[in-house]
This record gives structure tokens, C-alpha cells and sequence, in this order.
């Protein structure tokens, strides 16, 4: 049993080693970079054996190592003993690697793994459309990412801050430590700094306005040189268009409701029910409005599908809808469309 935990552990770190060499398929890499963001002691192996992997590029001038066959005979002394840690076998590799190297480039070594802003490992996890993603990050914060959105963030926080990046929409909350605020910065260079709360950040590429909550604790927003303070109930919003930013007192459940499932409109336009709804579900919708009409909704969803939904508005409104079928290529396969139209 021990023998077969060991080779499994080899294998393991086999496949590590492929994944920073940037082998695996886009699946596999997320399934690590997953585990990764759970365990911090798997992020910091991926962290050092990337070090040994990039300190090997840069010294081959100097000396002539096959690091493949070097690794390969690492795994046949491995396979010799009963039980062995992945860390250990990581070192393992690192030490064998590094004997050959150790007069001539001790010193290049040592500044290599010094943790520089270029060489630190960054983990980035992206949302499928419809669908909800939950991480925790190294400092125990945990997020929640919506439909079609991206967090990038390093394996640790080692510096005097912690910061993410993200575009998209996400819920923190922040695990506090007054001494290494938390940045969230999105695709916009606006800035959040918190030091520990609960706030949600809606900043999509496709909309015009970027909205960031504030449910508990208290935020800074700082943008074109302007910080504005928040407090608990409040929404910062801020307007792409003409850059313009302004704040709100919101119900904050209303906008943080989706980590949840739920689905909350309040005075909603109908362009933007629908909006909200194709990326809810994964659908594609056209509204075509030839009444010129405004209409607002008031409304809470739970476990509704979108037919359901759809027939809902009907109720409430002129609307008439249809499901039609795009045939796609071999690229893009066929896809499903709703048409919604208002006479």
C-alpha cells in the first residue's frame, strides 16, 4: 500500500511538472489551478518548481544538464523508499537539479528565488457562462465569481498588501488584517481597499456602468485620483461613458442576492431584465421592442427556469416570445436563441 501511495505521489508531481511547462489541456490546468487555490502548501510547490524550472533556462549557457533525465532518475531513487510527501519529492527534484550548478551559479540562484514581482506565481480562475464559482484565497478571504468572470491573484501573499485582479462580477469577504490591506483593482484601474468586509464588485466589459456594494465594514474607492469612502448600504457607481461617479443608498441583498442563486429585480427596465438573464442562464436573447414602451419589473426569482420566467413577463406585460435553433459549424456548433418581442 505504502509502494502505491509513493507512485502515486510521483505521478502527481509528474503531472505538476507538465502543468508548469504548460502541457496539460485548458480542463486539467483548472482543475489544478483549483486545488491550488485550496491548498496553500500545493500552490507554494507549484510556486518553487516554476523557480527551478526558470532557473534552469536561464543558467543552460553555462552548463549542459538534461533536467528530463535528471528527473527521471530522481523518480527510480523515489520509487526505492516507502513513503515520501510531494513537498518532499519537489525538493527532492530541486536538489538533484541544483548539485551540478552549485559552484558556478550559487549566487544566481540564490537572486532567482528571491520572490520578485515578475517571478511570483499567479493563480487565475474563470467562471463558465451560467454558472457560479466559489474559491478561497491564501489569506483564508473567500470570493464568489458570477457568470463569465475571471480573478487573477498570487499563490501568496508575501507582500505588504494583498491584492486581486478581476473583471466581471464578484462577492469578498475579506478575511481582516489592518497591517496588509486587500486591493481589488478591475479592468478600469479602479482600486477598492478594504481591510476586511463583505462588498460586491459588478465592473462586466459590456456594461455601461460599474457598480461596487458595500454590505458590511467599510471600503475606499479610489479612481483618476479621487478616493471615496463607503459606507455599509451604500453603492459606488461609476459611469463609463463620462466617467462620472456617484453613490447610492441601496438595499445591499438586491444586488449580492445571485451568490445565493436568487435572482432580484427592483424597478428593472426590460433591456436590462433581459440582459441580466441571458447571462444568468447561458442563453442568448434579442429583445425587439416596436411599442416604444418602457416597462419596469419588480420581481424575485429562485429556482425558476427561463421559460417559466418568460411566460411570468408575459403576464405583466405585451410580450411574445420564441425559441429559435442557429446552425453552427464544426467550430461553433448549433445554439439556442430566444426572441422577445414587444408590439
Amino acid at each position: 500500500m505504502d509502494e502505491t501511495n509513493n507512485i502515486d505521489r510521483i505521478k502527481e508531481a509528474d503531472e505538476l511538472l507538465n502543468y508548469c511547462e504548460g502541457k496539460l489541456d485548458a480542463k486539467k490546468e483548472l482543475e489544478i489551478e483549483s486545488r491550488a487555490a485550496r491548498d496553500e502548501s500545493l500552490a507554494n510547490d507549484i510556486e518553487n518548481l516554476r523557480k527551478l524550472l526558470d532557473i534552469d533556462q536561464k543558467i543552460a549557457h553555462y552548463t549542459r544538464i538534461d533536467v528530463k533525465n535528471a528527473y527521471r532518475k530522481v523518480n527510480k531513487r523515489i520509487r526505492k523508499n516507502k513513503k515520501i510527501g510531494l513537498t518532499a519529492i519537489i525538493y527532492r527534484i530541486a536538489a538533484f537539479m541544483a548539485l551540478p550548478l552549485l559552484c558556478s551559479s550559487a549566487l544566481m540562484g540564490y537572486l532567482l528565488l528571491q520572490p520578485t514581482e515578475d517571478e511570483m506565481s499567479f493563480i487565475e480562475i474563470k467562471s463558465a457562462p451560467g454558472t457560479i464559482y466559489h474559491c478561497t484565497l491564501p489569506d483564508k478571504s473567500e470570493v464568489w465569481l458570477n457568470s463569465e468572470s475571471r480573478l487573477r491573484y498570487p499563490a501568496r501573499f508575501d507582500r505588504e498588501c494583498r491584492r486581486v485582479e478581476m473583471e466581471g462580477e464578484a462577492y469578498f469577504k475579506v478575511t481582516s488584517n489592518k497591517q496588509h490591506p486587500f486591493y481589488v483593482t478591475t479592468s478600469d484601474h479602479i482600486d477598492v481597499e478594504v481591510t476586511g468586509t463583505r462588498f460586491n464588485v459588478n465592473a462586466y466589459g459590456n456594461e455601461e456602468m460599474i457598480e461596487i456594494t458595500l454590505e458590511k465594514g467599510k471600503v475606499s474607492v479610489m479612481s483618476g485620483g479621487n478616493t471615496t469612502q463607503m459606507k455599509p448600504g451604500e453603492c459606488y457607481y461609476y459611469d463609463r461613458s463620462n466617467r462620472d461617479a456617484f453613490i447610492k443608498t441601496v438595499k445591499p441583498y438586491e444586488k449580492t442576492a445571485w451568490k445565493d442563486g436568487k435572482t432580484i429585480f427592483r424597478d428593472t427596465p426590460l433591456p436590462e431584465v433581459f440582459r441580466r438573464l441571458s447571462r444568468i442562464y447561458n442563453v442568448d436573447i434579442e429583445f425587439i421592442n416596436k411599442s416604444g414602451k418602457d416597462y419596469n419589473y419588480r420581481a424575485t426569482f429562485t429556482h425558476e427556469n427561463i421559460y417559466q420566467i418568460l411566460d411570468y413577463l408575459k403576464m405583466t406585460a405585451p410580450l411574445e416570445w420564441e425559441q429559435i435553433y442557429i446552425q453552427g459549424s464544426d467550430e461553433h456548433p448549433s445554439n439556442k436563441k430566444i426572441i422577445v418581442r414587444m408590439n
